[in-house]
């Protein structure tokens, strides 16, 4: 298994757990890029890994296995696209794992031809059909997001672990506490993402006064954009938060101790564009709102994404802001009764479970197929 980006750590994580106590021999590696922050998620489970780049260590590895089996990593991924490209060339099975509805549509993954991509849903396997004409729909199996699969467990103990969290980072539970997911490159929209935040606060505390604005700083952005950037965009918030008697929390996503799907649970209103994290906060049922202004939008419109850019939106299991007019009602809206029950009850059936357990038997019945049993 080869990572480079978070959720491509998360994805071959989850897969992992399911494949360890089969009948194969599992090795892990992550890109030596600094942006490939895949080394956190492994470090935490206490994993071990190598750390390598695209070059002759690489194709070593994958001439010694069976079957190789990378995410789709949007800028840490040279090492999992020569793995694949390493894999075809000496005959090997070849899988890209999907960590997002939009990673397939980057240039680098449409520009390798793996055995199998794997599709997150009925959705996602059209999209990718269609920017892959040649291919049958036995190539891209919709078997699910790993990343979704504890939520299910975790929905169970929501009340519990809300409560400490909340403990944790000293939140009074008559506060209401705004999660803010990050970006973690491309300076255009991160600089667009805090001001829209800012703006948002502002007018959020105008009907709430007891507030806590929460900030997850993305794992890459310190790494891409430099720490002067992140303690730039630290004191900015520190001051607006400061003169709109808002606490602050900043948490750096690279230290972060608490589980994102914790730190949802711990907010009232979680804001985000799109990322991971805020996908998960509406499928465990909190309020979520996405902000698509018009440089993020010109982003996914890059990728071919349609409006509004994202399965979660067209389910209506979270709020899209796409101006920075809509952002405060947006806000507001989200935590009135009638809507959060709304954006609740869609969440439930927005993601699937199992999805891990489905990949790696899957990944088995590839193997032994070919009568192997070795995956990196």
């Amino acid at each position: 298994m080869v990572s480079g980006d978070v959720s491509c750590g998360n994805l071959h994580l989850s897969v992992h757990r399911e494949l360890v106590n089969k009948d194969v021999v599992l090795s892990l590696a992550v890109d030596n890029d600094r942006k490939a922050k895949a080394s956190l998620i492994f470090g935490k489970a206490g994993l071990e890994f190598e750390r390598i780049g695209d070059g002759r260590e690489l194709k070593r590895l994958v001439d010694n296995c069976d079957l190789v089996f990378v995410g789709s990593a949007d800028t840490a991924f040279h090492a999992e696209v020569a793995a694949i490209k390493y894999g075809n060339e000496l005959g090997k099975i070849t899988v890209i794992g999907s960590d997002s509805w939009l990673n397939h549509r980057f240039k680098q993954w449409i520009d390798v031809t793996p055995s199998f991509l794997l599709a997150i849903d009925d959705h996602h396997q059209n999209d990718i059909l269609r920017l892959r004409s040649q291919w049958g729909k036995d190539r891209v199996p919709a078997l699910g997001q790993p990343a979704f699969d504890d939520l299910f467990e975790i929905a169970k103990h929501k009340v519990e672990i809300r409560e400490k969290v909340r403990k944790k980072l000293n939140i009074q539970e008559n506060c209401k506490a705004v999660l803010y997911w990050s970006f973690g490159n491309q300076i255009e929209m991160c600089n667009a993402g805090f001001e829209s935040v800012a703006y948002g606060i502002k007018s959020f505390t105008s009907k709430n006064k007891n507030a806590t604005l929460i900030v997850s700083i993305h794992p890459k952005l310190s790494s891409v954009l430099g720490k002067e950037y992140h303690d730039e965009k630290y004191q900015m918030m520190s001051s607006i938060c400061m003169n709109h008697n808002v606490r602050l929390i900043w948490v750096n996503g690279s230290e972060n101790k608490i589980r994102s799907s914790h730190l949802n649970l711990a907010a009232d209103l979680v804001l985000n564009h799109l990322s991971t994290g805020g996908i998960e906060s509406a499928i465990l049922g909190v309020p979520t709102v996405n902000i698509l202004l018009p440089v993020h939008q010109d982003h996914y419109k890059k990728l071919g994404q349609e409006y509004p850019f994202q399965p979660i939106l067209k389910h209506g299991a979270a709020l899209g802001a796409f101006s920075r007019e809509e952002i405060p009602s947006k806000m507001l809206g989200a935590v009135d009764p009638k809507i959060q029950k709304q954006l609740q009850e869609a969440g439930l059936t927005f993601a699937s479970n199992g999805a891990s357990k489905r990949i790696a038997e899957f990944l088995m019945r590839q193997l032994q197929y070919k009568g192997k049993h070795k995956v990196m």
